[in-house]
């Protein structure tokens, strides 16, 4: 239980971290701070809607694999923002260009999520088994 809520938040604040690296010469700090809070608020409200039931749902399945979570992290944004702006959808290049950066956003969510719950254990045997 305890490595699920480091794993929602190490996850929020993943993109959190970059966005700040990313802007912290181009804004003042009430402008950072209040893109910083915005993109915790989204990433942890994600996290615990998408990723909790994502992680319980693969572990019931023994699925210990990063890319699992990783491919679902990476559509779970874009299908959501594909459902939510469809209808009035001018054109659609700013929304895969949206699409992508938030799949990539969210694939970074996943990956850190699953960094965070996978026991070291189970990375050591993948890496193992890998490489045999």
């Amino acid at each position: 239980m305890m490595d699920i809520i480091k794993a929602v938040i190490y996850s929020s604040l993943a993109p959190s971290i970059i966005i700040m690296t990313l802007l912290i010469f181009g804004l003042n700090i009430y402008s950072l701070l209040s893109v910083v809070l915005i993109v915790f608020s989204i990433s942890f409200v994600s996290s615990i809607l998408i990723g909790i039931p994502t992680h319980l749902v693969l572990k019931k399945l023994n699925i210990k694999n990063g890319f699992a979570y990783i491919f679902i992290g990476f559509i779970s944004p874009t299908v959501l923002l594909f459902i939510s702006t469809f209808l009035e959808l001018q054109s659609p290049q700013p929304l895969l260009s949206m699409s992508l950066i938030l799949g990539c956003f969210g694939a970074f969510c996943a990956y850190v999520f699953w960094l965070c719950v996978m026991p070291s254990e189970s990375i050591d045997e993948l890496r193992a088994r890998t490489n045999n």
